[in-house]
C-alpha cells in the first residue's frame, strides 16, 4: 500500500539491502492462529479493494485474491492438520463483503496468584 501511495503521489521508492526496522515487544499473533489467518485474509481483500481505481479493477483484484487465497488456505490446512485457515478465510471474506470486522483477539492469559 505504501509503495502504491508513493507512486500515485509522484514520489519514488527503492529496495535496499541495508534497511532496518525496529519493533518493540513481541509478535502480535502466532502463525496459524485464528487471529493471524483471519487478519491476513481480510487484509488481502481490503488491499485489493483499496488499490483499485475503477470498479473493473476492483473486480479483477478481488477475483485474483479469491483464486489465490483458497489455495493458500487449503495448503495451510493440510500443513497444519486443521481447518483454521479455511474457516478464517470464509469469515474474513464474509466480513469484508458485509463491511464488518471481528477482532479475533484471543483472551489474555489469566494471571497466576501466589
Amino acid at each position: 500500500m505504501l509503495g502504491a501511495m508513493l507512486k500515485n503521489s509522484g514520489m519514488t521508492h527503492a529496495v535496499t539491502g541495508n534497511g532496518l526496522a525496529m519493533h518493540s515487544g513481541g509478535g502480535s499473533a502466532r502463525n496459524g492462529s485464528p487471529f493471524y489467518e483471519y487478519h491476513i485474509n481480510r487484509g488481502h481483500c481490503l488491499l485489493a479493494i483499496k488499490l483499485a481505481r475503477t470498479p473493473m479493477q476492483r473486480a479483477i483484484n478481488l477475483m485474483g485474491r479469491l483464486a489465490f487465497l483458497p489455495a493458500r488456505a487449503i495448503l495451510r490446512s493440510l500443513r497444519n492438520s486443521n481447518t483454521v485457515p479455511i474457516i478464517s478465510l470464509w469469515q474474513a471474506v464474509r466480513d469484508v463483503a458485509a463491511g464488518r470486522l471481528q477482532t479475533m483477539t484471543p483472551p489474555a492469559p489469566a494471571s497466576r496468584q501466589p
